[in-house]
């Protein structure tokens, strides 16, 4: 959950703009024999790189076995994902030239802006507001709630604005809410992520009062974009 194999992908199409990524996700132990003879005819090819993930879950003789393709092919490189370095069969373990641990997304706030052009459409951009709402926001979900935050968000735009994103990602406080509160708190945001939109105005929209809305504001921990 932590985006690795995304990650991985990023940073494989910055180095190697050009190649395929192909990405082997683990298959389910009935079929793991014929899971290696699809993609492993990839690992050969000069324009293809490959990420195998969660090779954690790999049974040991298909590991055993893949370890054996990549040193049976020279110049072949394999890219793996884990749960965890111990977690890494024995055999692939001794391949390994570089570990790099990916801590949970809410500790890697300069990976989201990233992670984020990973996932939108090609032409998607985003502006200045709503890069720094994804950037600070702190992703209980982690990288799979980002995928489906910019994924709903570029297909509305393709300039995503804060307008575009979750509620949530401009309020600190979103968990422990009653429904009434959350529709509340929802609609407060989309007034004030309106185009010129002011707190005064978004009070005079909503029919509240100027002093309401700012203690509203206050209490769900709305940041207003600039």
């Amino acid at each position: 959950g932590a985006g690795k194999s995304a990650l991985l992908a990023a940073a494989l199409r910055t180095v190697r703009p050009r190649h395929r990524v192909l990405h082997a996700r683990p298959p389910a132990a009935e079929d793991a024999v014929s899971w290696l003879s699809l993609w492993s005819p990839e690992l050969g090819k000069d324009d293809t790189a490959v990420i195998a993930g969660r090779v954690h879950e790999l049974p040991t003789p298909v590991a055993t076995r893949l370890a054996a393709l990549v040193r049976s092919l020279p110049g072949a490189t394999l890219a793996v994902t884990a749960g965890g370095v111990y977690g890494v069969p024995d055999a692939l373990s001794g391949l390994l030239d570089v570990v790099v641990e990916v801590p949970a997304l809410r500790h890697r706030p300069e990976d989201v802006p990233v992670l984020a052009a990973h996932f939108a459409r090609d032409g998607v951009a985003f502006t200045d507001a709503a890069a720094r709402a994804l950037r600070t926001y702190s992703w209980p979900g982690n990288v799979e709630q980002l995928r489906r935050t910019v994924r709903d968000a570029s297909a509305r735009s393709s300039l995503v604005d804060v307008r575009h994103l979750p509620p949530e990602l401009l309020a600190t406080r979103s968990g422990s809410l009653t429904r009434i509160e959350s529709l509340e708190r929802d609609e407060l945001v989309r007034c004030l992520t309106e185009h010129g939109m002011s707190v005064t105005r978004a009070a005079e929209t909503l029919g509240i009062s100027r002093a309401t809305a700012y203690r509203r504001v206050q209490r769900y921990g709305i940041t207003t974009p600039r």
